[in-house]
């Protein structure tokens, strides 16, 4: 028996088998629809997955040069769209007497004859910068040298580098907006810490004159990174 209406188990297993039975013969009788199909959905699901993870790729490389763009600054005096001037560092160090304290000039530009690629232009005084970040060696070899000297000199990660095709006196075009500049490749690091050299594989590094230069930034600095405790970041504040 059963409720009115209601389908006996019986039935319901007959119903099911006929089913089947049907949409197998009709897959059977159009194979090429079928595999086309087939192909189709593992297209789909393939292009999906590979999203997914270029995504989650991408995200981690940015994470990994971001943390490496800040290194160990425990605060930072950061200024508007348009930076903030020089002569704050200036008085951070002199007149309040805060000396880790490291200047820093940050951009975004595009690579038009690399595809458009994203780079971030990264200036920095390497005199101020050991005790934040492990970007540089200790010591610069000599071939490096020019980088505190020689106007649009950059520094690229060993990655970035290779996979771009660049070398030691290679030239990079940069575009800012509305406007276009180039630096020259001096060499390639991988940074002195450890890590994936996926750290600075969108980085370009240069001098902090150098990349105000590049970024139309002259006499004003993007942030300025500070290690400091409790009572010398009350001290600025109240400054």
């Amino acid at each position: 028996g059963g409720s009115a209406g209601s389908v006996p188990d019986g039935r319901r297993i007959m119903l099911r088998r006929a089913l089947l039975k049907t949409v197998v013969r009709d897959l059977l009788r159009r194979p090429l629809q079928t595999a086309l199909m087939v192909f189709g959905v593992a297209l789909g699901v393939s292009i999906l997955v590979a999203i997914d993870s270029a995504n989650l790729s991408a995200t981690r490389s940015f994470d990994l040069s971001t943390e490496t763009i800040v290194g160990r600054a425990t605060h930072q005096v950061q200024g508007g769209p348009t930076g903030l001037p020089e002569q704050v560092y200036r008085w951070l160090r002199a007149e309040v007497g805060i000396h880790q304290a490291a200047p820093v000039v940050a951009g975004i530009a595009l690579a038009p004859d690399l595809g458009g690629r994203t780079l971030r232009v990264l200036g920095i005084d390497p005199l101020a910068e050991a005790p934040f970040r492990d970007l540089l060696p200790p010591d610069i070899p000599p071939e490096m040298a020019e980088f505190y000297t020689q106007p649009g000199a950059a520094i690229l990660g060993e990655e970035l580098a290779t996979r771009l095709g660049l070398r030691p006196g290679s030239i990079l075009r940069l575009q800012m907006g509305d406007r276009v500049g180039q630096v020259t490749v001096l060499g390639v690091l991988v940074p002195a810490g450890s890590g994936p050299r996926l750290r600075l594989d969108d980085v370009v590094l240069m001098d902090l004159a150098a990349a105000q230069e590049l970024l139309g930034m002259v006499g004003r600095l993007s942030r300025i990174d500070l290690m400091l405790g409790a009572e010398q970041a009350d001290q600025i504040a109240q400054a």
